[in-house]
């Protein structure tokens, strides 16, 4: 009788254990929709991942055990995660990735051949319009790998590691193209990334770039006319990935873990590289609401501006005990930057007046940064 309850026992618990297993590697721990806001304020491009703007966005993990599939890796081994913004202005998207890797392998050389995954690298995957599907070649119907291989684009992007305490602006960011694997061809997109730096810092590795958007008509000749202008409320296909390669004195080299940062079936572990039907989703909004967020904690006591609304005289004040240069800038609705001086504190209070008559009737943000500290205060404008 023990020995068959014991069984039973047993049973149920390797039941409620796999059960349990499959829920807990459903979870996504990039958001279902990543809503991706807008910045008025560019990062300057450096590795130092130090820019104001970054604080609007939220970190998403890049934790999914794609390869070997679901397997324990302990975070002293590696741990990774990225953040994403985009500009109106500049149209473009703007990613900052960091990474923790005990070992860091890289020496990849580029020839006509994508073997940059046995390497340390990350890939950005993206889909322009969310249509998922096959990306691999320009084939025909039936061919198994696709008929547009700009349907998505999965860049592989290696670069070296610089000398300590400077970045390495020098990539390759590598795609496959072609009609089928007899003419198939290894394109550097690199130009897709207008600006890029990677570097080291504090035992963590650090990649900042902007990102150029093409849609699937996307030929290398007539790019221009592919690029999309960026706006509010368009949802795109995006995952990132971190191939991982723990041994530098290996030869040839070879992958040894491969993750991403949305979960993915077992038998499609290792598809985003031509199939987008399995990567994540974003979402391009609006900041200005998520900077009142961040900041609504210090605008209550410290900021006033009168009158409020204003028609063309707007007093200020700052009381804080912060001195020194003051940034005051003012954004309209849209994020849209519409003022900007500076001036400096070196008392508790600072008290100005500026003139908004030449600011249409609306909604606006003033921020003050100091001492890189930002204190934001919403007014109106309103003229009859």
């Amino acid at each position: 009788m023990v020995n068959k309850m014991t069984k039973i026992l047993l049973m149920a618990i390797l039941i409620l254990t796999t059960g349990l297993n499959q829920i807990f590697a459903g979870v996504k721990t990039q958001a279902d929709t990543v809503k991706v806001q807008a910045t008025s304020s560019i990062p300057f491009i450096d590795g130092l991942a130090n820019d104001e703007c970054w604080n609007l966005a939220d970190w998403q993990s890049i934790d999914q055990v794609w390869m070997p599939y679901n397997v324990f890796i302990d975070s002293s081994d590696y741990n990774g995660q990225y953040k994403i913004l985009w500009s109106a202005a500049t149209n473009l998207l703007y990613f900052l990735v960091e990474v923790h890797d005990d070992v860091f392998v890289d020496g990849f050389v580029f020839t006509n051949s994508n073997e940059s995954y046995n390497y340390d690298i990350i890939e950005v995957f993206i889909d322009q319009d969310k249509s998922g599907g096959l990306h691999i070649f320009d084939g025909t119907p039936g061919g198994g790998l696709g008929t547009n291989a700009e349907n998505a684009f999965s860049y592989h992007i290696a670069v070296d590691l610089p000398e300590e305490g400077t970045a390495n602006t020098n990539f390759v960011a590598l795609d496959f193209d072609g009609t089928n694997w007899s003419t198939s061809v290894t394109k550097n997109y690199a130009d897709h990334f207008p600006e890029f730096a990677f570097r080291e810092n504090e035992g963590k590795y650090y990649w900042e770039f902007s990102l150029k958007v093409y849609d699937d008509t996307y030929e290398t000749n007539t790019a221009v006319t592919s690029r999309v202008t960026l706006q509010e409320g368009d949802i795109m296909g995006l995952s990132l990935a971190y191939c991982d390669n723990d041994n530098p004195d290996e030869t040839p080299k070879q992958r040894d873990n491969f993750f991403g940062s949305v979960y993915v079936e077992h038998a499609d572990s290792n598809n985003h590289w031509m199939n987008a039907d399995d990567y994540g989703a974003i979402k391009l909004v609006n900041s200005i609401t998520s900077v009142e967020e961040v900041h609504k904690t210090r605008e209550t006591n410290e900021i006033n501006v009168y009158p409020n609304p204003a028609a063309g005289q707007l007093n200020y004040s700052l009381q804080n005990n912060q001195k020194g240069n003051v940034n005051l800038k003012i954004y309209n609705i849209i994020g849209q930057k519409v003022l900007e001086f500076s001036t400096n504190k070196r008392a508790e209070i600072l008290k100005n007046t500026i003139r908004v008559n030449s600011l249409p009737s609306g909604i606006y943000f003033m921020s003050f940064e100091i001492n890189n500290k930002i204190f934001t205060k919403r007014f109106s404008v309103f003229r009859n």
